[in-house]
């Protein structure tokens, strides 16, 4: 049953994904924070969460296993290049810790428990007009590794293991040492 839901979530996904990265649909991306701006899969932005009407929910995990974080890189914007959390949108119908199990699975191939909230972060791109291009209010989870090896989807370019000081001198972002100190804190409550 449990592989059926994931397959079913896996394909559901990718058809989501496959009409937001849709060429027809791109639109280019400017502004001082956005490294590439010419019309291409890696540096253009789906018009699908672009100039939102309302924020967007979504959900990260800190996964501590060993006393060591998971944190990964993007592959493509936002956040081209930059560490963060695995996570993602959540879906209608999802529970918050139904989603992060969902996001992880999708994007590091890692089952998880999630422990507890870590904190929340808001990701507000503004255009060069000063328009909201971009509205994501984060919830991180503190989480549990449970079973599973690292395998990346297509959304992320590269996985690490750090001890939460090895976060310093890397490009992450904003708040990413706060949360993974939060759950480290969470995980060692839980006993973990």
């Amino acid at each position: 049953m449990r592989s059926t839901r994931c397959s079913t979530w896996r394909s559901k996904r990718r058809a989501r994904l496959e009409q937001e990265h849709d060429p027809e649909k791109w639109i280019p991306v400017f502004g001082k924070d956005h490294a590439h701006n010419a019309l291409s899969p890696g540096s253009a932005v789906a018009t699908g969460r672009s100039y939102p009407v309302r924020p967007y929910l979504a959900v990260s995990a800190a996964i501590i296993r060993d006393g060591k974080v998971l944190v990964v890189r993007r592959a493509r914007p936002p956040a081209y290049g930059v560490f963060t959390l695995p996570g993602g949108g959540v879906e209608a119908g999802e529970t918050l810790r139904e989603a992060v199990i969902r996001e992880v699975l999708e994007e590091t191939a890692l089952t998880i428990a999630p422990l507890g909230l870590a904190g929340y972060r808001e990701a507000i791109a503004r255009d060069a007009d000063g328009k909201v291009e971009r509205h994501f209010v984060i919830l991180p989870f503190a989480a549990r590794f449970v079973a599973g090896e690292v395998a990346l989807n297509e959304e992320l370019a590269e996985a690490r293991w750090l001890v939460p000081s090895g976060l310093a001198g890397l490009e992450t972002t904003e708040g990413l040492a706060e949360i993974v100190q939060a759950a480290f804190a969470i995980a060692g409550a839980a006993g973990t």
